[in-house]
């Protein structure tokens, strides 16, 4: 991809000298197999640059996907936590909208996929399902797999299902960042902003600023796709990619205002200066 490998009309001697020294150091690790990964691999980026920089070896293309209504509120917590000033309106609903309307479509798992495989081939891309009922307790016992190499989980601890990565933090806490993501203040007072936001605990989960409804509505629309992917790329007849039900989506009916302007000032007077109000 580009933002990987730099390729361009001006990179030609760069990419070969990083070819060289890839080469040099897979051979003298001693190593079999090379994994590569990256979230930048779904960015739109010359994919056949990419082939020919591979093409000494034998290249596979291994995608994790996510059902719909695990992905966005997984897209949403982290843009609210990477992007400063969001061109976006407040709430969930108004993220997606701006994403379909803007953005690089990521969630176009078809899309993606026939990209990769126009270049790579069908045959070499290897398509996993985002659940612990198909891929086991944890991706990289998975991919280790995948790639022929189990006998390493037993050096990893693969099967612990203690393994976790990119916890998901609370709706309060994600509706601080936002917050102080939006405020016009110097980037040091931000950071320091959000790192407190980051500790605040909450009982309510994602969950209470993701409507289900919304969710629901993301699964229904990429059904087809999801159909198409299991029986081109799966070869399920069935047309079943996602195992796990879908759960009975209600929205709350909960006037509950989850961030109150006393709590937003609360919180910000104790990132800022270390005081606790409840405590005085």
């Amino acid at each position: 991809m580009s933002s990987v490998f730099g390729f361009g009309p001006k990179t030609g001697q760069n990419l070969s000298k990083k070819k060289n020294i890839l080469i040099r150091e897979i051979r003298h690790s001693g190593c079999e197999k090379v994994i590569f990964s990256s979230e930048n691999f779904v960015l739109p980026g010359d994919i056949e640059g990419l082939n020919r920089f591979f093409q000494a070896f034998d290249t596979k293309i291994v995608v994790y996907l996510r059902r719909h209504d695990k992905w966005w509120p997984s897209a949403y917590q982290q843009s609210v936590r990477m992007v400063a000033k969001p061109k976006w309106k407040r709430s969930f609903e108004e993220f997606i909208k701006f994403q379909k309307k803007h953005g690089a479509r990521y969630w176009d798992y078809r899309r993606l996929l026939d990209r990769w495989a126009s270049v790579f081939g069908k045959d070499n891309i290897i398509v996993r399902p985002f659940e612990f009922r198909q891929i086991g307790s944890n991706v990289i016992g998975d991919i280790l797999k995948i790639i022929g190499a189990s006998h390493l989980c037993k050096n990893l601890d693969c099967d612990a299902a203690k393994l976790q990565v990119n916890e998901s933090i609370s709706a309060l806490s994600l509706l601080l960042i936002e917050e102080f993501q939006r405020a016009n203040i110097p980037k040091s007072i931000r950071t320091k902003l959000i790192a407190h936001a980051l500790q605040v605990k909450s009982s309510k989960g994602l969950d209470a600023i993701c409507p289900p409804s919304i969710l629901k509505q993301q699964i229904e629309e990429n059904l087809e796709d999801y159909k198409y992917i299991a029986r081109h790329y799966f070869g399920r007849r069935d047309g079943r990619l996602f195992y796990e039900d879908i759960p009975a989506l209600e929205d709350s009916k909960s006037d509950e205002i989850l961030l109150t302007r006393e709590r937003l000032l609360e919180e910000t007077i104790k990132a800022l200066t270390g005081y606790d109000l409840n405590s005085l």
